[in-house]
């Protein structure tokens, strides 16, 4: 078969020519979609993240330390909070706002780790208060390769007080 040759040849060549093509160096419409790439990743992660600390946020509500557990990455850590026990009581959470920061750094598939601020407004009691207090808390979510999770020392949050985020 005489074309099917005259075919692997031709295939060959535009092969071996776009090997040896010089880079081309990137332009303003290039950079542009890049940054409107980044734009929408960064919308699509914070989307995904709202979705994920709202999810946790409702299981603290409801004391399911199970569903808690499963934004822990390390399992030593997930064991141990999933036994612990705690005196405060949760009323209501809601989450405030979602800050996605980075690429911080570059993990060694190259993905992007990111670094997240949840801001979130919790109405709860403790075991010896007979009043509702209603408290703003921040927590530190990570992004890796396998998804995000609680940063750790942050499963339940911190006060947020003249925090710089």
């Amino acid at each position: 078969m005489p074309w099917l040759r005259a075919l692997i040849v031709v295939l060959s060549l535009t092969a071996g020519a776009l090997a040896f093509t010089p880079p081309v160096e990137a332009g303003p419409r290039k950079e542009a979609r890049a940054s409107k790439q980044e734009a929408r990743y960064r919308k699509r992660e914070t989307r995904r993240l709202v979705e994920l600390t709202e999810a946790y946020w409702r299981a603290v509500r409801w004391g399911d330390r199970a569903l808690m557990g499963l934004s822990i990455q390390d399992p030593g850590r997930r064991a141990l909070f999933m036994t612990e026990t705690t005196t405060t009581s949760y009323r209501a959470a809601e989450v405030v706002q979602v800050l996605v920061d980075g690429p911080i750094s570059v993990d060694e598939y190259d993905e992007p780790i990111l670094v997240a601020f949840v801001i979130i407004r919790v109405e709860a009691w403790g075991a010896d208060q007979l009043v509702v207090e209603q408290q703003v808390l921040y927590q530190r979510w990570i992004r890796d390769r396998s998804g995000w999770w609680v940063a750790p020392g942050d499963e339940l949050g911190h006060p947020y007080e003249n925090v710089d985020l």
